[in-house]
């Protein structure tokens, strides 16, 4: 069967089409534009403007120093002397002033972040936090003291003068000023050398001393070896002393002279009843005394009496009686010493007479 369809019913059945699509298309679009996707699990990308990520809304200025003086801002907040950081709102900007006490200048700044030349105000822009650092340098003194000091015997002076030692060892000078230094010997002595702190003067001619410091310098003398000592010997007890080379002869002659170096052997001879008992001083022990004569010496030689083979014993009577003895010997009435080996214990016995009466010792018993 064949149905015919109107003119006015094919434009209906048109427009719904056309309704219908232009609804998909919406529908679709705004799936995408969430982050939807078809049926084929497929997406496709937004192209939305990025969001900002969140800014703090203050940072820390940190001052540091070098040297001394003080360091303020504006607007306030840092104040260094007293307190030496502060927060800033992000984005502002913090004018620093350095201000040097006295005997100093400000030098400048420096700081990671910042850049300010000179010796002028420094501008922080506060859109991190920032650390800087004040540098304040000392002055230089308008004059300094050199002092000398000297080691041995001689005398420093200066040129220009003001140091005389002997008299003056210490004077100031206008900073920048060169100060030379002369040393002369005492008789008897050598210039050895210069030495100071800050001071580079070697050999023993002048000594120039730049004036950019406080300056302490040191002239060493030193003693000239003479070209003879003398050697002194006593002696103690009984014997005698002899040298080679000669020149000691003790009994007779104590003392000698010799040149700087010489090597002297001093040998020791007791007299009879005595024995060399040894050295002191100089040298030691018993044997010969060998000193080299770098120095003036002195040795003292002892002798000490020998002990006897035997000793005396007498005894002597007060009154009526006899005395005997064991060993054999003493036998008073008739013989009142005798000698008994040295060590030996004699034992002394007393008898009374008739009509006496034995009364005691004195003396060694």
């Amino acid at each position: 069967m064949t149905v015919r369809v109107s003119p006015i019913t094919r434009r209906f059945n048109h427009v719904a089409r056309c309704a219908l699509t232009s609804l998909f298309l919406c529908v679709s679009l705004l799936v995408t534009a969430c982050g939807g996707g078809g049926d084929s699990g497929t997406s496709t990308a937004s192209s939305s403007t990025p969001v900002p990520s969140p800014t703090s809304s203050s940072y820390t200025l940190t001052v540091s120093k070098t040297g001394s003086g003080t360091v303020a801002s504006s607007p306030s907040g840092i104040n260094c002397g007293s307190i030496c950081s502060a927060s800033y709102t992000s984005g502002a900007s913090a004018t620093l002033t350095a201000t040097a006490v006295t005997g100093y200048t400000f030098s400048g700044w420096s700081g990671s972040g910042v850049s300010c030349s000179g010796t002028g105000t420094c501008t922080v822009p506060m859109s991190a936090n920032r650390t800087v650092t004040a540098t304040f340098s000392q002055n230089a003194a308008s004059s300094y003291t050199l002092n000398v000091t000297l080691a041995g015997s001689g005398t420093v002076i200066s040129s220009p003068s003001g140091i005389n030692c002997g008299s003056t060892c210490s004077t100031s000078y206008t900073s920048g000023t060169s100060v030379t230094l002369t040393a002369t010997a005492a008789t008897g002595y050598t210039f050895s050398s210069w030495s100071g702190s800050g001071v580079s003067c070697s050999g023993t001619g002048t000594c120039t001393v730049p004036m950019s410091a406080n300056r302490t310098v040191t002239a060493t003398f030193t003693q000239n070896a003479p070209a003879n000592y003398t050697l002194s010997v006593s002696t103690s007890g009984s014997g005698t002393v002899t040298s080679a080379p000669s020149g000691i002869n003790c009994g007779t002659s104590c003392s000698a002279s010799y040149a700087s170096g010489t090597s002297v052997t001093l040998t020791a001879s007791a007299a009879t009843g005595y024995t060399f008992s040894g050295w002191s001083g100089a040298c030691t022990g018993t044997g010969t005394c060998t000193l080299s004569m770098t120095v003036a010496r002195s040795v003292t030689a002892t002798f000490s009496q020998n002990a006897p083979s035997s000793y005396t014993l007498s005894v002597s009577l007060s009154g009526s009686g006899t005395v005997t003895s064991t060993p054999s010997g003493i036998n008073c009435g008739s013989t009142c010493s005798a000698s008994y080996a040295s060590g030996a214990n004699v034992t002394l016995t007393a008898t009374a007479a008739v009509g006496s009466t034995f009364s005691g010792w004195s003396g060694a018993c």
